[in-house]
């Protein structure tokens, strides 16, 4: 089942950042079983900003089994150490100029996120956008804190999917390795990586749709046989 959140795409309501995504998480779950009663299991997948939002909410969601979370969003004034290493290391990368000239990035994506970076550099850490005063009543703590506790907190099975064309997943990459605590969430049992080479953030062509098709269509058959099992034992 694909849905949007509330206020983005077919749905309606007032829009909220990603940091609150619990409440239509769980209603869209709460459809799918009275759609499917016979559903038992739920895989939640989201990319950029809705992965970072299901690491937030997921293991506060019943029936969520596994999740698959393709290139999280963490960039923002919080990582700015992390940033400035991962721009000043692509600026001396002669592989970064290489795929840049021959347009294997996505240039505006780039442009976008380094603007962002300078951005978040010039206002000190002052909010990049205005959101619902809804919106930062539930907490004051910065969503990269939210995502590492309830990405530790989900006991399930995890997929990171990694886009080889995309700077945002490489920005995930740095806070991962520039981090023991997110390096440790990271390296737990039952967290896995699939690596994407011909993929860019958004999935946007041929190769890249059917690099992610396979990947996840692989997760969703291991996910089943682990199920099947798990099932198998608790009748024995």
């Amino acid at each position: 089942m694909r849905f949007d959140r509330r206020g983005i795409g077919d749905s309606v309501g007032e829009l909220l950042r990603f940091e609150h995504m619990e409440t239509d998480l769980r209603s869209a779950i709460a459809v799918f079983q009275k759609n499917v009663p016979e559903l038992k299991h739920v895989v939640l997948y989201g990319g950029c900003e809705a992965a970072s939002g299901i690491m937030i909410s997921a293991y506060q969601l019943s029936g969520v089994k596994s999740v698959i979370l393709a290139n999280p969003w963490v960039n923002d004034s919080m990582h700015t150490v992390v940033s400035r290493r991962h721009y000043y290391r692509k600026l001396s990368d002669p592989h970064f100029w290489k795929k840049l000239v021959t347009f294997q990035y996505n240039f505006a994506e780039y442009a976008s996120s380094f603007i962002s970076y300078i951005k978040n550099r010039l206002l000190n850490g002052a909010p990049k956008d205005h959101v619902s005063s809804k919106a930062v009543t539930k907490s004051e703590v910065p969503f990269q804190e939210r995502m590492l506790s309830g990405f530790q907190k989900f006991d399930g099975p995890v997929l990171f999917l990694k886009s080889g064309l995309s700077l945002i997943s490489e920005e995930f990459d740095d806070l991962v390795s520039s981090s023991k605590v997110w390096h440790k969430a990271y390296s737990r049992a039952g967290v896995k990586r699939r690596e994407l080479p011909f993929s860019d953030q958004t999935f946007s062509t041929a190769a890249a749709r059917s690099e992610i098709s396979e990947a996840v269509t692989d997760w969703m058959f291991e996910m089943n046989k682990l199920t099947r099992t798990d099932d198998k034992m608790g009748n024995t």
